[in-house]
C-alpha cells in the first residue's frame, strides 16, 4: 500500500508541476489577449476619428456648395419617399395644367413647348420656358433641342434672345371676279 501511496503523491506532485505551468501560460495568454485588446481599442479609436474627421468635411463642403441655376435646394430636415413622390406628382400636375394638356394623356413636349409659346405672343427666354415646363422634361438639354428643331422648322424665330411662335401667314384667297 505504501507503494501506490507513493505512486499517488508522486503524480499528484506531476499534475500539481503541470497546473502551475499552465496556469502561468495562461496568465501570459491573457497578458497578451489584454495588450493585443489594448492595441485595438486603439486603433479603433483612431479610426473613428478619421471617420468623424472625413465626415465633417463632407458635411462642410455640402454646406458650401453653390446651388446651380434653375435647381430646388433640398431641406436639411430628411423627407420621406413618400412625400418625394407626393410633390413630383403636384409638380408634374401642376405643370400639366398651366400647359393647358390633360393629366391622363401622355405630354408630347415639342407641342407643350409650341403651345407655352401661343399663350406668350412676346415671347419667352429659356429659362422662362424651362421654369413652366420643368416637370415634363427630364433634361434640360432636351428643351434646347426641342427650341432648335422648332426654329429648323421655321416655326419659331429668336428674336433678343426669346424664342417667339412665327405669325401664321394664312395663304391668299383667290380672287373671283364674276
Amino acid at each position: 500500500m505504501a507503494a501506490i501511496l507513493d505512486e499517488l503523491k508522486l503524480r499528484h506532485a506531476e499534475a500539481q508541476k503541470r497546473l502551475v505551468e499552465t496556469t502561468q501560460a495562461f496568465q501570459l495568454a491573457q497578458q497578451a489577449q489584454q495588450a493585443a485588446q489594448m492595441e485595438a481599442n486603439v486603433w479603433h479609436g483612431a479610426v473613428q476619428a478619421e471617420m468623424r474627421k472625413v465626415q465633417l468635411l463632407a458635411e462642410a463642403a455640402q454646406k458650401n456648395q453653390m446651388a446651380l441655376p434653375n435647381t430646388k435646394i433640398e431641406p436639411d430636415e430628411p423627407v420621406t419617399a413618400a412625400e418625394k413622390t407626393v410633390e413630383l406628382v403636384e409638380r408634374l400636375n401642376a405643370v400639366r395644367d398651366r400647359a393647358g394638356l390633360d393629366s391622363q394623356e401622355p405630354v408630347n413636349q415639342t407641342e407643350a413647348v409650341r403651345e407655352l409659346l401661343r399663350r406668350h405672343p412676346g415671347g419667352m427666354t429659356p429659362s422662362d420656358i424651362w421654369r413652366e415646363v420643368s416637370g415634363q422634361f427630364k433634361y434640360r438639354a432636351y428643351l434646347y433641342s426641342v427650341l432648335k428643331r422648332l426654329r429648323d422648322r421655321e416655326e419659331v424665330v429668336m428674336r433678343r434672345k426669346k424664342y417667339a411662335l412665327k405669325a401664321q401667314q394664312e395663304a391668299p384667297q383667290p380672287i373671283i371676279l364674276q
